[in-house]
């Protein structure tokens, strides 16, 4: 084994300590990023059954898979749209 002198010891720590906290940043930005997508997903399916009634299993999924600003538009739309297929346009075929 290589002797390992007290000054790289210590640096060898640093390191170790500052890779550790940014694992810790990145996943509690990831656990934000998921939540944030998920009740803004949540939300809009409530509104879209409250609309239109019962949803069909592929909008949910379509949903559930969306990017934020896709789920963006079609809560925009929402206000609007007179069907479900009216508010997904080619989004579903």
């Amino acid at each position: 084994m290589p002797y390992v002198s007290s000054v790289e010891r210590i640096g060898i720590e640093k390191g170790i300590f500052i890779g550790e906290q940014r694992g810790e940043q990145r996943g509690e930005q990831r656990g934000e990023q998921r939540g944030l997508h998920r009740g803004q997903a949540s939300m809009l399916l409530r509104l879209i059954q409250r609309r239109f009634g019962p949803i069909p299993d592929q909008i949910h999924d379509l949903v559930m898979q969306a990017s934020s600003d896709q789920m963006e538009q079609w809560g925009d739309r929402l206000l609007e749209a007179s069907s479900l297929e009216a508010l997904f346009d080619n989004a579903m075929g």
